[in-house]
Order: structure tokens, then C-alpha cells, then sequence
């Protein structure tokens, strides 16, 4: 499809024949002479720019709520964690909860939910079968641990969170990821990433082995290089693995914002540089 084919004002677009040139319906506070530029520097700290929503909130519009767990409503089955409590007789309730994730791993059952008061979690988080683990909110919760991984391609040796080999769902949210290594690595597995913020160290999300993640609302920013000085990406889905962004903004990573390596001819590719990359650019299409 040739430029010259659109009219003024539209480039072409593969899927989409003739599109408008930037972004339909930009949130006012991003409009400068009539042009969209969304900035993070123009939200305060905990927000991130999504063109067509301003300054969003990365706590959610709930914020954090009171009490130990937040606005958190109790499900059968939670097991819950909280580093600073000093009830005797730990048993996951919300009454005597843990104080590491390592004991809540080994009392969820299948499906089970892990519920995270404030906090930083400085353990190695691995999950091998299909449960829920979720924060009270980005801005209290923090996971930095260093647990190892085995995708051979990630230079950087360990991860905040690990998911492997997992059959059924797995659902993270509400948390931030961060630390000396990388935020999540994804092996094998489906995952459901809702409402993270993640600042860490040569790559942030990896989805690697056929594995499967859904991004929602997350904050991907500032993720640094290896002491090598290589990588430094967002988000990145190697072979024959898929990763879905929705409502989603990565800025400031030294690399790229969402990439794709060693995929089908054609297929590869890298979004975002020092930039942001936006979901109302990309769709909800996926990175395969």
C-alpha cells in the first residue's frame, strides 16, 4: 500500500487500509496545538500516561484502601501474608497470617489465592501450578527476590518471579516487581498480569517455551541494562510464546519497550525504545 494512496492526514496502516495520524480521542491533558503527546512527566508519582485516559493511577482508582489487606474481600480458600505481623500461631488466615510467601506457596491448594498485606518481599517467588497471587497494592507491596531460571537467552540470572510449567491459570496482580534481576519470567505457562508496576534489570516481563501472558494495566518503566551493558527491555516474548497488552504503558527502558526475538521470519521485531509503548497504538493484537 503506497503512502500517496491515503488522504492527507492518514498514513496506511496493514490492517486498518487509511488511519488517522496519532491518537483518536486524546485525554485533553495531553493535547499541545492540537497534537497528542502523552508524558509521564506530566502525572505525579504512582500514575502513568495512557493517551486516551490521562494520568492513570497505578494503585487503581480505589488507591490502596484501609486495614492490613487493603479493600481485599475474603475468599474461601485465601491464603494470606503479611511480613509485619506478630500473631503467634501462623496458619494464612487473615486473623494469623504468614510471614513469607515461601509458607503460603506450600499451604495454597490448586486454584488458591495468596493475598499480600504491605510490604517488601525480599524471597524467591516460584509457582509450579495454577493459583492467585495478589497485593494489596503496587505502591505497598514489593517483590525483589532472586529466584533462578532456566531460559538460556536471558543473560541476566534471576527473577523477581517465576512461573513455570504450569497447567491452568495463574493470575499476578497488584504488586510490584523489581530488584537485581528480571521482574517475571513466564516458562511454559499461562499468565494473567493485572495492575504491576515493574522497574528492574535487563528485562522486565519474559514469556519464553510456548509460554502465554496477558498484560493488563501495568506500569513497565526504567528497566536497566545488565552490569554488561546488554539488554534492557520492557517486555519480551521469545519463540513460539504470546503476549497481549491492553491498557499498558512501558517508558523510559534502556532497550526497548516490547520486543520479539527469534520468531518466525518476518515476525520479529522491536516497539518502543526509550519510549512508550501504548495499547491504543497496538490493539489488543499479540506479540507471537
Amino acid at each position: 500500500m503506497q503512502r500517496d494512496s491515503c488522504p492527507p492526514g492518514e498514513l496506511p496502516d496493514l490492517l486498518e487500509g487509511c488511519a488517522p495520524i496519532g491518537v483518536a480521542g486524546c485525554d485533553v491533558a495531553f493535547l499541545v496545538d492540537g497534537v497528542c503527546l502523552p508524558s509521564r512527566t506530566l502525572c505525579g508519582d504512582g500514575s502513568f500516561a495512557v493517551p486516551t485516559e490521562g494520568c492513570v493511577p497505578i494503585d487503581g482508582d480505589a488507591g490502596c484502601g484501609v486495614g492490613t489487606f487493603g479493600d481485599l474481600i475474603e475468599e474461601v480458600g485465601d491464603v494470606h501474608v503479611d511480613p509485619a505481623s506478630v500473631i503467634p500461631g501462623a496458619d494464612g488466615s487473615r486473623a494469623a497470617p504468614y510471614l513469607t510467601i515461601e509458607a503460603a506457596l506450600a499451604a495454597a491448594g490448586d486454584g488458591g489465592r495468596i493475598v499480600l498485606a504491605a510490604g517488601s518481599y525480599d524471597e524467591p517467588v516460584e509457582i509450579d501450578r495454577p493459583l492467585s497471587i495478589i497485593g494489596r497494592c503496587p505502591s505497598l507491596v514489593e517483590l525483589s527476590g532472586e529466584t533462578p531460571h532456566g531460559v538460556a537467552l536471558v543473560l541476566t540470572p534471576t527473577t523477581a518471579v517465576r512461573v513455570v510449567d504450569v497447567t491452568g491459570d495463574v493470575n499476578i496482580s497488584r504488586v510490584r516487581l523489581a530488584g537485581p534481576g528480571v521482574g517475571l519470567i513466564v516458562e511454559g505457562s499461562d499468565v494473567t498480569v493485572s495492575g504491576v508496576e515493574v522497574e528492574s534489570v535487563g528485562r522486565g516481563i519474559v514469556v519464553a517455551s510456548a509460554g502465554t501472558v496477558d498484560v493488563q494495566h501495568p506500569w513497565v518503566h526504567d528497566v536497566q541494562t545488565n552490569p554488561d551493558g546488554t539488554r534492557g527491555d520492557g517486555l519480551i516474548a521469545l519463540a513460539a510464546s504470546t503476549a497481549t497488552v491492553r491498557r499498558s504503558a512501558f517508558a523510559g527502558n534502556a532497550t526497548a519497550g516490547i520486543a520479539s526475538i527469534a520468531l518466525a521470519a518476518g515476525r520479529g521485531g522491536r516497539h518502543g525504545g526509550r519510549h512508550a509503548a501504548w495499547h491504543e497504538r497496538f490493539g489488543d493484537r499479540s506479540l507471537r
